[in-house]
């Protein structure tokens, strides 16, 4: 429960440690264990901020929002080390 995202860590990365520590625990409410996922992402995540206004019921929903923002990351990740090369030429 008390799991949160490294300083440089993906969002796919963290949500890969934190469902295998999810996977561990018996009987685990699905509620808590989605409010304790959200609680370990940065403050100015936009999954976070999605996560603020409508909490998935389970562990299925949130995942499938997780792949969503970890795909936009991605790109947006990508984009950056494209326009960063240009600039160094």
């Amino acid at each position: 429960m008390a799991l949160k995202i490294s300083k440089d860590e993906g969002l796919r990365a963290y949500a890969k440690r934190y469902y295998e520590v999810f996977n561990r625990i018996p009987e685990c409410n699905q509620e808590v264990a989605v409010v304790s996922f959200k609680n370990g992402l940065k403050e100015d995540c936009s999954l976070r901020k999605s996560l603020a206004k409508t909490l998935p019921k389970s562990m299925e929903e949130l995942m499938a929002r997780i792949e969503k923002y970890a795909r936009a990351e991605e790109d947006t990740s990508g984009t950056k080390e494209i326009k960063q090369e240009k600039e160094n030429g």
